[in-house]
């Protein structure tokens, strides 16, 4: 477990690893298509999430995860395989793990959750829950990614709840706590 944290933190700290991700992940829609290059992004996404669950950080100037690149790149990405969702579930399920997970590191005390982040994964939660593709697999793991995705916003929410009131209202507006109890029964 120890190596597993100090290579993630390694790795959160590395301008190369970042800009690899970055290539990986400006791959267009039809790259998609080819086997090889649909691995390279599977494994792309596993490492980042893997990166943002086990690694600390030491050197917050270092810190790679505070490039404005990797969560624009990855909400691009998740609309655009939303878009075409019945042929990359898998891919879905990867995007949307990264991008809850980047919810964690981009709090910040003085202004709560990244409202880009935020204003993007609100409103494609209630359209990737409803939606089914792929295998039943696919569904079950697109819809733990949700529910985790929630999970972190209602937790960071209730961290300043009086600065993040508008998170409570649109988990609201838009449903979120019906479909999940729609998921779970």
């Amino acid at each position: 477990m120890a190596r597993q944290e100090k290579g993630a933190t390694t790795l959160r700290h590395d301008q190369n690893f970042l800009e690899r991700a970055i290539y990986v992940m400006q791959m267009e829609m039809k790259d998609l298509h080819s086997e090889e290059k649909l691995v390279i992004l599977h494994i792309c996404l596993r490492v980042i999430a893997l990166v943002l669950q086990n690694s600390k950080l030491e050197d917050p100037e270092k810190d790679i995860l505070k490039s404005s690149s990797i969560p624009t790149l990855l909400l691009s990405m998740l609309k655009s395989v939303f878009k075409v969702g019945d042929e990359f579930p898998e891919t879905l399920a990867y995007l949307l793990r990264a991008c809850s997970l980047l919810l964690k590191p981009t709090f910040s005390s003085s202004i709560g959750i990244d409202p880009t982040i935020t204003k993007n994964l609100m409103t494609l939660i209630p359209s990737l829950l409803k939606s089914k593709s792929g295998s039943a697999k696919a569904n079950t793991l697109i819809n733990k990614y949700c529910l985790i995705t929630i999970g972190i916003f209602l937790f960071q929410a209730s961290i300043m709840p009086s600065k993040m009131i508008g998170i409570y209202k649109e988990i609201v507006d838009l449903k979120l706590l019906d479909e999940v109890c729609t998921i779970i029964s």
